[in-house]
C-alpha cells in the first residue's frame, strides 16, 4: 500500500515536471514577444518634435508636410 502511494506520488511530480518544463519556456517566450512587440510599435509612432526639427523648429512645417 505504502509503495502504491509512493509510486503515485513520484508519478505526479513527474508529470508535473514534464508540464512545467513546456509551459514556464512557452509563457516566457509569449511574454518578451509581447515586449518586443509594443517596443517595435512605439518605434513606428515616434514623433519628431519642434526642437528635434531645424533651429528653434522652424523646418517644423516642412517635416509635417512630408518633404
Amino acid at each position: 500500500m505504502i509503495q502504491l502511494i509512493f509510486d503515485l506520488y513520484i508519478y505526479v511530480i513527474e508529470s508535473l515536471y514534464q508540464v512545467l518544463s513546456v509551459l514556464i519556456p512557452m509563457l516566457l517566450a509569449v511574454a518578451f514577444m509581447t515586449i518586443i512587440e509594443r517596443k517595435q510599435l512605439a518605434a513606428h509612432q515616434r514623433r519628431v518634435g519642434p526642437t528635434e526639427v531645424g533651429a528653434y523648429g522652424v523646418l517644423q512645417p516642412l517635416r509635417r508636410s512630408g518633404i
